[in-house]
């Protein structure tokens, strides 16, 4: 019985993660760079996600990254927060926008000047 319960759990295991890609391969390794006013904000586990609308394109970006506790104990965003924003990240490698673009976050930079690093220096 113990054999058995063992053996369940590693084929749960594998298939779970088989099931999702690494981050590596969801998006591109070249940098990308959005200006625009956020949407909306999304602050929930395990990360957060910020629609902003692209100023130059109109496009509406998901821009995904740090978890929710990185950016509001670090002071960079709130559930409230509203305006403009610059932000530098990696987007999908599918390129897909329909209904909205996906970009991973690496920084944020606010019309002040503030600069928030995010992410890894990577897409991964």
């Amino acid at each position: 019985m113990r054999a058995v319960a063992v053996t369940t759990a590693f084929l749960l295991a594998a298939s779970s993660a088989a099931a999702q890609p690494p981050p590596r391969d969801q998006f591109e390794a070249d940098s990308l760079t959005i200006a625009g006013e956020i949407v909306s904000i999304d602050l929930t586990a395990p990360m957060s996600k910020i629609r902003v609308r692209d100023a130059a394109t109109g496009k509406t970006w998901i821009v995904e990254g740090a978890t929710s506790n990185t950016l509001v104990r670090g002071g960079a965003l709130t559930a409230e927060s509203k305006g403009l924003l610059t932000v530098v990240g990696f987007q999908s490698k599918d390129r897909v926008c329909a209904p909205d673009c996906r970009l991973r976050m690496r920084e944020i930079t606010f019309p002040d000047g503030r600069r928030v690093f995010l992410g890894a220096a990577g897409p991964a």
